[in-house]
């Protein structure tokens, strides 16, 4: 039989090595390895839930998608600052604009990032060219 130590010992080197999901998840954003070992961890703990499987399948892909653009986020929200400075320099065209924010969906930005982001580099160009906006 294990004893009460034998248990608290696996539970300290469970919260020290690998710890909760989000340590997990930030360990992820170093290593290649610690993403699969992440999902693979997360995907047991998914399973072992008492709710439907279409339930645990949502669950999964949600994680799988936060764990492939977390560490990309802030480089992504870079490339559409620089996009934004593009169209305002006049060296790319709205639409190019357009289709490169639509493309950014693929790395976890939503609709209403993106509208806004529209809207951010609208209200750039207009100052650049000094265009009034409004009544």
């Amino acid at each position: 039989m294990l004893t009460s130590a034998q248990y608290e010992m696996w539970l300290r080197s469970w919260r020290e090595l690998i710890g909760d999901v989000d340590r997990m998840v930030s360990l992820s954003e170093y290593s290649p390895r610690a993403s699969k070992y992440a999902l693979m961890t997360l995907d047991k703990m998914i399973k072992a839930l008492p709710i439907p499987e279409e339930e645990k399948n949502e669950l999964r892909a949600i994680w799988e998608e936060y764990i492939k653009n977390r560490p990309v986020k802030s480089e992504a929200r870079s490339y559409i600052y620089q996009l934004i400075n593009l169209y305002v320099d006049g060296l790319i065209t709205e639409d190019v604009l357009k289709k490169e924010l639509e493309e950014m969906k693929k790395w976890g930005f939503s609709d209403n990032e993106i509208m806004f982001y529209e809207a951010q580099a609208s209200l750039r160009k207009a100052r650049k060219l000094r265009i009034p906006i409004g009544g």
